[in-house]
């Protein structure tokens, strides 16, 4: 028999079931009663949640639908008798948890049947919706000790979660949250959880991550243990080794040259002679259940015998100095820097150095650290120097050579110096700077004619002193020689012509003075390059001196030849053709014109005339 098919029916449950078995019974024992036992349409049921029954079938009249109630535990509403049957929604309502409503209706009456109590059919309980879901996953690190965390996924619609993580499967007691902190118990495990989501008119879904894992051991957190004490035979050393998080187990063992001291397992240790010159070491090892076992130490070494370096040799740049290290701990091996001005000396490393350049004016020190196997290394620095002093320069007095005469060239040769030095020049006339003259060589000028010359070489090294060496005078500077030349003499050799001197070629920048002579005898002003000749140069013959001088040169005088005898000019005009007497042959004498006739006779005239010259 099938409840009510009502929309307010709720899902079925035990309850209900019990309540339509004890409703029936009911039915059954009221039909016998009244002798109308008849085919029971329906029977409808609800029970609260103590068990109750509530609403049973009552009989009614014919074609009507009828609600009839049994109240043992309260009252039961009433269905309107007036909603048709068969269309929509039975006409039955709610229920409520302190009283049932049992809904029956009757069929139409047939024919000859008893139609008291006609059967009623059950409803279909509601059918419940499903979630749309997505898995939930694990996040966090599979180490003991570190915290995981579950993230449901996504649900449609949202659901009220609750959790549950496993173990291999298992459940963990009281992990029950979306986080779960991971124990030693969970070593090399598997870990999942379970969620579970619940909302109203829905069915209720769990779903398991997948697992992580297996779980791998925590790691403890070093603290490195100190030890304090005097590393000394005798003394007691003690080792202090702080917080441990997760509170390990703790053992102790100190340790001489990395070897066990037998029953040397608590934190304090009395160092004997047979520590000396060992390294002692306190290590702590801590150990949990769950977590790797981990070590923690600290090592104290002998302190060794450092005396402060002391440094010995010539503070001058280009001498060498000397680390004095002084007594050490036997057998303890040393390495040494040189400083200057505090600042490393790159590749000055050993025992002496070398003072260079760069050193002067600067300070040196040496620090020189000492080592032994165990003890501590120590660095000692020696004093600085007082200001690193500039080395002398080898010099020489340098010298000149070359021709002590004008317009030749001198060179000052600085003899011998210190290696890499550079030099400067400057050279002097009767010990006067000559300007620009700063050049290794020097050129003589008209200036220093009669002078005497000499030079200055001052050389510079760096690191080094500057240094000046003048050379000797030279002699007093010659005067040069002119180049010189013949004069010759042009011109026609008649009286009233003239006659001009020809230098030829002399030194360039010669300048001349002349000085014409006839037969010679010095003509009386006849100093100019030319020279006009008169009536007393007729029948004599002429000749010029020409005398070239220039600056820081001797001055030359050269004389040319003598002119062939000058001719006369006659006085007044000629006559071309004209005879002319055989006391003027050879004469000169000009036409009216200018034109220059000359008294001559020809082969094959043998009178004078005045022919053309």
């Amino acid at each position: 028999m099938k409840p009510p098919e009502t929309a307010a029916n709720p899902a079925l449950s035990p309850y209900r079931i019990t309540g339509w078995i004890l409703s029936f019974i009911l039915t059954i024992a009221l039909a016998v009663s009244a002798n109308l036992l008849t085919p029971v349409a329906a029977f409808a049921a609800t029970a609260d949640e103590s068990g109750a029954t509530t609403d049973a079938v009552a009989p009614a009249d014919e074609g009507a639908s009828q609600t009839g109630t049994v109240e043992p535990a309260g009252t039961a509403e009433a269905v309107d008798p007036t909603e048709p049957a068969g269309t929509g929604d039975p006409a039955v309502p709610d229920t409520t948890v302190d009283s049932a409503t049992v809904v029956t209706e009757s069929p139409a009456p047939v024919s000859g049947e008893n139609t008291e109590h006609s059967p009623v059919e059950e409803p279909e309980p509601p059918v419940e919706e499903s979630f749309a879901t997505t898995s939930p996953t694990v996040s966090g690190t599979a180490v003991v000790g570190s915290t995981l965390t579950v993230s449901p996924g996504a649900w449609s619609p949202a659901a009220d979660f609750s959790y549950q993580w496993l173990r291999g499967g298992v459940e963990i007691a009281g992990a029950v949250n979306s986080t779960y902190k991971l124990v030693a118990a969970d070593s090399n495990q598997q870990i999942s959880v379970s969620v579970t989501g619940t909302h109203p008119g829905y069915t209720t879904v769990t779903l398991v991550s997948s697992a992580v894992g297996p779980v791998t051991p925590g790691t403890l957190t070093k603290t490195t243990p100190k030890i304090t004490g005097t590393v000394q035979s005798g003394s007691t050393l003690t080792a202090t080794v702080g917080t441990w998080s997760g509170s390990p187990k703790l053992t102790y063992q100190w340790l001489r040259g990395g070897v066990a001291i037998a029953g040397a397992t608590k934190t304090t240790y009395k160092l004997t002679s047979l520590d000396v010159g060992n390294t002692i070491t306190f290590r702590v090892t801590a150990s949990k259940t769950g977590y790797t076992t981990v070590s923690a130490s600290a090592a104290v070494k002998w302190k060794l015998t450092a005396p402060t370096p002391v440094i010995s040799g010539t503070t001058t740049v280009t001498h060498t100095l000397t680390a004095n290290p002084g007594t050490w701990t036997t057998g303890t091996t040393r390495k040494y820097q040189w400083y200057r001005n505090d600042v490393a000396i790159s590749g000055a490393t050993g025992y002496t150095y070398k003072l260079t350049a760069s050193d002067a004016g600067k300070q040196i020190s040496v620090k020189v650290t000492g080592s032994k196997t165990g003890y501590n290394s120590v660095t000692k620095t020696s004093a600085k120097t007082v200001a690193i002093k500039k080395s002398t320069l080898k010099t020489s007095t340098p010298t000149i050579t070359g021709y002590k005469v004008v317009t030749h060239t001198l060179t000052a040769n600085p003899g011998t110096w210190s290696s890499g030095t550079t030099f400067k020049y400057q050279w002097y006339r009767n010990d006067a700077a000559i300007a620009g003259a700063t050049n290794s060589t020097y050129k003589l000028t008209a200036y220093d004619a009669g002078k005497q010359i000499k030079v200055k070489v001052t050389g510079s090294k760096s690191g080094y002193n500057t240094a000046a060496k003048t050379s000797a005078k030279t002699i007093a500077i010659k005067k040069a020689t002119l180049k010189k030349s013949t004069p010759t003499i042009s011109g026609s050799k008649i009286v009233t012509y003239t006659l001009t001197a020809n230098t030829g070629t002399w030194s360039s920048g010669t300048t001349f003075k002349y000085q014409w002579y006839r037969n010679d005898v010095a003509i009386s002003g006849a100093t100019g390059p030319k020279y006009k000749l008169t009536s007393a140069d007729a029948g004599q013959q002429i000749k010029v001196k020409v005398t070239g001088s220039k600056s820081g040169y001797t001055s030359a005088s050269v004389t040319s030849a003598k002119t062939t005898t000058v001719k006369a000019m006659v006085s007044g005009y000629v006559t071309p053709g004209a005879f002319c007497k055989t006391s003027l042959a050879g004469s000169y004498g000009k036409t009216s014109t200018g034109v220059l006739m000359k008294c001559t006779k020809t082969t094959t005239d043998t009178r004078y005339r005045w022919r053309k010259a």
